[in-house]
Parts: C-alpha cells; sequence; structure tokens
C-alpha cells in the first residue's frame, strides 16, 4: 500500500487537504499578461474554487497544456486546499473518441470533482461529465480567475496528498500514483542540489 511515501489510488482513505505556496517570481523577470505576480494568479484561482464549492482534499482535473495557465490551476488547486490531477488535453480529433474513454476513466478513479480546461477543449470536457459520476463543475482558468475575492489557505500534513499522477496506460487503464508533500519536497530538494541551487 505504501511505499517511499507514494500509494496507488485502490484502497488510499482520502487524505488530508493539501497546499502550497507558489513561488514568486525572482526580482525583476517578468510576469504573465495581465498578472501582477504568479501569487496573485494562483491566489485567483483558489478564491474561484472555493467560491464555487470545492472542498479540502476534492480532486481537481486539470486538462491544460503547459504555460501560465497550468501554473496557476496547479497551485490555485493547492492553496483551495484541492488536489490537482493532471490530464492531458485533446490532441487529435482522429483520436477524440480513445481520449474520451481514457480521461474518463482517469477522471472517474481520481473522483474529480471539478475539470478546468481551455476555451477550445471546453466542448469536450463536457462530454466526460456524462460517464463521470463525480465530476460536477467543469471550467475554465479565465472563468475561475474572474470570481476575485480572497480564499482560506489550508496546512497539510507532510504526508498528506499533494497530487495525483497517472502513467500513461499505454499498456493498460493508467495507474494513479498519490504523492505526498513530503514526496514533492524532497524532489525539489534532491533537483536544487543537483542543480548547486
Amino acid at each position: 500500500m505504501t511505499t517511499s511515501g507514494t500509494r496507488s489510488m485502490g484502497s488510499a482513505a482520502p487524505p488530508a487537504a493539501p497546499t502550497v505556496t507558489p513561488p514568486t517570481a525572482p526580482p525583476g523577470a517578468p510576469s504573465p499578461p495581465g498578472v501582477s505576480a504568479p501569487n496573485d494568479g494562483a491566489a485567483r484561482i483558489a478564491a474561484g474554487l472555493q467560491a464555487g464549492g470545492l472542498g479540502v482534499g476534492e480532486r481537481v482535473a486539470l486538462m491544460l497544456p503547459s504555460g501560465a495557465d497550468y501554473f496557476f490551476a496547479f497551485y490555485g488547486v493547492l492553496l483551495a486546499g484541492g488536489v490537482p490531477v493532471p490530464i492531458y488535453p485533446p490532441v487529435r480529433r482522429a483520436q477524440l473518441e480513445e481520449h474520451l474513454r481514457r480521461q474518463g476513466r482517469i477522471l472517474a478513479n481520481a473522483q474529480a470533482a471539478v475539470l478546468i480546461t481551455t476555451d477550445d477543449a471546453l466542448l469536450v470536457a463536457r462530454l466526460l461529465t456524462a460517464s463521470v459520476a463525480s465530476l460536477g463543475t467543469v471550467t475554465t482558468v479565465a472563468e475561475l480567475g474572474s470570481h476575485g475575492g480572497r480564499f482560506e489557505r489550508a496546512a497539510p500534513a507532510p504526508e498528506a496528498l499533494a497530487f495525483l499522477q497517472y502513467t500513461s496506460g499505454s499498456t493498460g487503464d493508467p495507474k494513479g500514483v498519490m504523492l505526498s508533500h513530503a514526496n514533492l519536497l524532497a524532489n525539489i530538494r534532491a533537483d536544487g542540489q543537483g542543480v548547486a541551487v
């Protein structure tokens, strides 16, 4: 069940709510357009999620490409007390049916309550609500960021679930691995030592 702080999705009870303070940009570093600092973007997402009723420890799928929106969403989910579940956005129309099946299985297994995606993938994402009973909200980063307001920061224990990461499923169904905050900090420290930061 537990190996080096990771757990497979089968038998684990819902963990305590996670939170991580997103890093701030180095002095003088440019912020993405329309955002005064990385913390602001993540804080707006956290406020939008909590205003929408996100519960502590609830899973939030991120069907987003790499970039500023992904960063804000990932850290915004953590700040709101949720658990991010990264999944791939659709790439090719010819493979859309298989993509929906695979992502639907991941969302159901993770018991995702919310799915954050792009405007381009919103229609596809909404199709997933029919096959995933737990999925109650499909939204975008822009929609969540427009709520304004404040969020209440969670304070997880090191062993609390930080996020769920799924395998590609190339040899079968994707398998989920539960990563704790302690796991992530150990990786960050090792990376820092590796690049002598």
